[in-house]
């Protein structure tokens, strides 16, 4: 794997229950077949695009095993880079799918990546300390077993996170001792933001698309991709929701869904391809 590295991620659970799927979460046995079922075809449509892809960058893709746990040892045995989810899905804070287990499980999975996604809120410091002390039991079973640690950042700020914000999680992430692998960051508009970050990342950063419309999400890669400090992207929602959804609906059909997620996720390539920097 290199970069600039593009993720395709699914590793949603409670929001492709709510949203998608119109069912509750935990799922039943029945919804559970139906949200790997959707797993699969996510995957069919990277594959695809892994197919027609003739750039230098790197394709990869991110799945739970909850719900797709046949489609990550299937993407192992392609060849494609693999990240796997780590914690909980719907909980307001950080817990670990396994728990004290977690690292006995990514030996016997071994991905590319171990990630772990945490709704950090910068000044409520008993809640960021004890979410912090889970990062840091990861990060070090990851820094010692040669599993790089993916660590996924959400605010949740009404008016929108600023480069100053980032850089205070950074300091307070790796105050901590946390060694990161990678960031994967929510975007900004502007480039000299990416730029304010880079020195203090310490890591390669790669931008999350958190849903948002396309029109919002391009401006974020175009931001990134300009920059000359960011690294990929991983934007799952604004590529399938819209075909998944359809598909579930009976509107679409199945090769259909699988073409228009081909279609959007290359579109995001190419788009950081042609406003991208040399490195």
């Amino acid at each position: 794997m290199h970069y600039p590295f593009f993720i395709l991620p699914f590793d949603h659970r409670n929001g492709l229950a709510k949203d998608i799927l119109h069912v509750p979460y935990p799922f039943s046995e029945s919804d559970l077949a139906r949200a790997n079922d959707l797993k699969h075809l996510v995957f069919t449509a990277l594959l695809k695009a892994k197919e027609q892809y003739q750039g230098s960058g790197s394709l990869g893709s991110l799945f739970d095993e909850e719900t797709a746990l046949d489609v990550i040892l299937e993407a192992q045995k392609v060849g494609l880079p693999v990240t796997v989810s780590m914690e909980k899905s719907g909980t307001k804070t950080l817990e670990l799918i396994h728990g004290e287990a977690f690292g006995e499980r990514l030996n016997e999975l071994r991905p590319t990546f171990g990630k772990i996604l945490v709704h950090y809120h910068p000044g409520q410091e008993d809640e960021n300390a004890a979410q912090r002390a889970i990062i840091k039991t990861a990060s070090d079973w990851c820094e010692t077993n040669g599993v790089p640690l993916m660590l996924e950042i959400l605010l949740d700020k009404p008016k929108g996170h600023t480069p100053e914000d980032m850089l205070q999680v950074f300091a307070e992430i790796q105050g901590a001792g946390i060694k990161i692998g990678v960031w994967k960051i929510e975007g900004f508009d502007n480039a000299d933001d990416w730029k304010k970050l880079a020195e203090a990342a310490q890591a390669p950063m790669i931008i999350l698309g958190r849903g948002q419309n396309q029109s919002a999400v391009e401006t974020w890669v175009e931001a990134a991709a300009k920059s000359g400090v960011v690294d990929g992207f991983a934007i799952g929602r604004t590529i399938f929701q819209d075909a998944l959804s359809a598909y579930v609906e009976g509107i679409m059909s199945r090769a259909d869904a699988v073409e228009k997620i081909t279609e959007k996720y290359l579109h995001f390539i190419h788009l950081w391809e042609a406003k991208s920097l040399p490195r």
